[in-house]
């Protein structure tokens, strides 16, 4: 099949696939190299065409050749000796600031991700319930028992007021400080799982305050925000979708 690229805003081809592989093995055609062929509908870079997710809308994606490499945070595709070696991943130049931030973070889980289902994140939920309700329990009940003894409505109403804004305090800040501080509440430890951001980053004590009142979202709609995590690829909740977070396993 013939291919055409751009070399210094010159359009060149065509060639055929044995001279375009040795163009790329020899760093003509590098991975910002816009190139072409009959069935694309647009030029592309080279990088981008080789990506995984580019593989399900090109009939032929071209194999990597010897020497280049594709980096596992961009996905795109260098020459083995412009990019580091970190175990079995490659990061490029471009992509080295933000992959060092991760490590440092301890956020980076090597570029492919293996998310959290409904099932076990059910589970984690059930066990962080668990855990918020004997807390709770252990302070509500003894303000219960004081408030038995008020016969003044307007004390009583004053008394359910703060029992109903410490037991939603308590979730809040439980939620938050776990998420903001280890990245999963103890219910996600237990179950293997933690929360990070979308490009992996770590989820921060914000993010994760905001990420509690949308899923209260997820929660008053009859739980529809929890059971779409059942019909999404990347296992996202409502809760998720809004906070542009991901829950994945850690182990």
């Amino acid at each position: 099949m013939d291919w055409y690229y751009y070399q210094d805003k010159t359009q060149t081809g065509p060639i055929g696939d044995e001279e375009f592989r040795e163009l790329v093995k020899t760093g003509v055609i590098r991975s910002d190299t816009l190139v072409w062929r009959a069935g694309m509908e647009n030029w592309q870079e080279y990088g981008v065409l080789t990506a995984p997710q580019a593989a399900a809308s090109q009939d032929e994606v071209e194999v990597l050749p010897e020497g280049q490499v594709r980096c596992s945070e961009c996905r795109r595709v260098f020459p083995e000796d412009e990019v580091i070696r970190h175990g079995d991943s490659h990061i490029c130049e471009d992509c080295k600031p933000m992959f060092l931030q991760k490590l440092k973070e301890g956020s980076w889980t090597g570029g492919d991700y293996q998310y959290g289902g409904f099932w076990i994140r059910a589970g984690a939920k059930i066990i962080d319930t668990i855990i918020i309700s004997i807390v709770q329990y252990a302070v509500l009940i003894p303000m219960g028992m004081l408030m038995s003894n008020v016969e003044d409505p307007s004390m009583v109403m004053a008394y359910s007021l703060l029992i109903n804004l410490i037991s939603i305090g308590f979730n809040a800040a439980y939620l938050t400080f776990f998420h903001g501080k280890y990245a999963a509440t103890p219910g996600k430890m237990a179950c293997g799982l933690k929360v990070i951001v979308e490009d992996g980053s770590k989820v921060s004590y914000l993010r994760a305050f905001g990420r509690v009142f949308a899923e209260w979202l997820s929660g008053m709609i009859l739980a529809i925000g929890y059971i779409m995590a059942g019909f999404d690829s990347e296992k996202r909740t409502l809760h998720d979708r809004i906070c542009s977070t991901r829950v994945i396993k850690s182990r």
